[in-house]
């Protein structure tokens, strides 16, 4: 399959600035609008995003446009029976429990309120034993929520999901294809709910409840992000048309939430940097009252900090999905690479774990070297932490990140991050805790790892420091007790307007 190239259309050189002059002279010319500042759609994209985005999603909407002007001339002349449903259509139905067997049987399991508030959680994943990959980071904020007492119920919905109740690390989850939602708010009242990945498919279930449930919407990536943030990730045209089609339908979705007169009542961030991104992306303004910056919260207890001893700067770490170039496995390759060519390959021991579509090319690129230990398969958070402890840097190269909860993880544990500095990273990491590159920039990631080989000093000032920012940031203090307050669930400990943004 031919992969795509990246499409480059530059403005002409100075017309940027002649488009003002001529407009003031009383004429434009056709020339000057072909010089498209990145602001006119936005402050998060590179100039030379602008006009390959632009003309992209202008032919997919002109084919769409014809599409449905089809099917309305289609539908005028259509007989007036044409379309409906033939007797039997619905006999074949499901012997799984219905929605609201499986609403009423989980309720049941659940604790008594007391004088304990309830909460709702609705998320398109959760973690599972053989698939603790699932959105962990959800699980690590919830148990925080039961520790502060509050109840918490846990609704899955996602077309693929089979329709069951299980356990997992003490929390009980119910899991379904969307309806569950609606049967579960018909029998029990929350003081609020919170979502995570919100999608058409469970905004059709909470709708109805909106105007009497504070709804809080957590907005952390893949859920409302234009194609081109993964243009990296699209193989062929048909691909990159699908993504178009998605960002469409996207940017409609977030329109009419933020638009709908009982819209949720919060929109939670996890970096400024994403705030506008999205904002960028979906074209549209979230309200500055409902409008919150909180960072995804890294469990310091699990991934506690213990000195490393100076050994470890030779220690190489990579624990993460290969499911995706965003997460730059190639990059990881690459560093590698330029490490076994230098003075302290001897000395290296790299631990690759994961899966994904792109794991294999760990194996079949660095499988040779008897110092790099590749395993495929996923690990639970309980497994990385103790990974955390054997070694000291944190191959972590990215493309595209609205936080990055392992980076932040293993920084937490003290481990020295090696990433680049795009998109919502510079807001959690620099040169004073890590090493850290621009885009897609292996060779001087690789020349920083050689540098603190070099000087078992700086690997230590750089381990504390990574811990101190991970504590400061993203510890319990400035997230999920953050949370909770913003969610009503707590009391506020100072004015509640310090997270306008």
């Amino acid at each position: 399959m031919r992969r795509l190239r990246r499409l480059v259309v530059r403005p002409a050189t100075g017309a940027a600035n002649a488009a003002p002059a001529a407009r003031a002279g009383g004429r434009e010319r056709a020339s000057d609008l072909l010089a498209v500042d990145p602001a006119w759609v936005g402050e998060t994209y590179e100039v030379d995003d602008v006009l390959p985005m632009i003309a992209l999603e202008n032919e997919i909407l002109r084919r769409r446009l014809d599409e449905a002007l089809d099917r309305a001339e289609a539908l005028a002349v259509a007989p007036a029976d044409a379309g409906r449903d033939t007797p039997g259509d619905d006999e074949d139905a499901d012997d799984a429990e219905s929605p609201e067997v499986l609403a009423e049987r989980y309720l049941a399991g659940q604790p008594s309120e007391g004088a304990a508030r309830r909460h709702l959680v609705v998320a398109n994943d959760y973690p599972d034993v053989g698939r603790e990959y699932g959105n962990g980071f959800v699980h690590r904020r919830i148990r925080h929520y039961q520790d502060a007492g509050i109840h918490v119920d846990v609704v899955l919905a996602a077309p693929s999901l089979p329709a069951r109740i299980y356990e997992y690390d003490g929390v009980r989850v119910l899991s379904g294809h969307g309806p569950e939602i609606t049967a579960v708010l018909q029998r029990q009242r929350y003081h609020s709910a919170s979502v995570h990945f919100l999608n058409e498919l469970m905004w059709t279930h909470l709708e109805p409840f909106a105007a009497d449930l504070d709804i809080h919407v957590f907005l952390h990536g893949y859920e409302c992000d234009r194609w081109i943030r993964r243009v990296f990730n699209f193989a062929s045209s048909t691909e990159l048309e699908r993504g178009i089609d998605r960002t469409l339908r996207l940017q409609r979705f977030w329109r009419r939430v933020t638009r709908h007169t009982h819209q949720p009542k919060s929109y939670i961030f996890v970096s400024e940097w994403w705030r506008r991104a999205v904002t960028d992306d979906m074209g549209v303004v979230f309200p500055a009252h409902r409008t919150r910056i909180v960072h995804n919260f890294i469990d310091t207890d699990l991934f506690d900090y213990v000195p490393k001893p100076d050994e470890q700067r030779f220690k190489i770490l990579w624990v993460r999905s290969a499911a995706s170039r965003k997460y730059g496995n190639d990059i990881a390759i690459d560093i590698l690479r330029r490490l076994a060519d230098g003075p302290f390959w001897d000395r290296v021991e790299a631990t690759i774990i994961g899966d994904g579509i792109y794991f294999p090319e760990f194996e079949d690129q660095l499988g040779h070297h008897p110092n790099v230990t590749i395993v495929r398969r996923f690990v639970s958070q309980e497994e990385v932490a103790a990974l955390h402890k054997t070694h000291g840097l944190l191959l972590v190269p990215s493309r595209l990140d609205s936080q990055g909860v392992s980076r932040d993880e293993g920084m937490s544990s003290g481990l020295v991050p090696v990433t680049n500095l795009v998109t919502a990273i510079p807001e959690f990491v620099d040169a004073d805790c890590a090493i850290v590159a621009g885009a897609e920039d292996a060779e001087s990631l690789a020349a920083g790892m050689e540098r603190v080989m070099a000087d078992p000093e700086e690997f230590q000032r750089l381990s504390r420091a990574a811990m101190e920012r991970a504590d400061r940031q993203c510890g319990a203090a400035a997230t999920v007790l953050r949370e909770l307050e913003i969610m009503g669930l707590t009391a506020p400990a100072v004015d509640d307007e310090r997270d306008i943004r």
